[in-house]
């Protein structure tokens, strides 16, 4: 089985507001059979995971 297409999400600032937006878009997205995957900073750490979607985290500030 093919593997399924992902989309990637960048919320940018560590902020609610921009996450909230994109997770409304990525809910979308899922629902018509893609894959979301979030690339948030650390500090957000485990807040997409919560949500049922793939996260990759990185450090915005080193």
């Amino acid at each position: 089985m093919p593997d399924t297409a992902r989309v990637l999400f960048v919320p940018g600032a560590a902020a609610w507001g921009p996450y909230n937006a994109l997770r409304a878009m990525a809910e979308v997205v899922r629902d018509r059979g893609r894959r979301p995957v979030f690339a948030m900073d650390g500090s957000f750490r485990g807040v997409a995971a919560a949500h049922g979607f793939d996260e990759e985290v990185y450090d915005a500030v080193p």
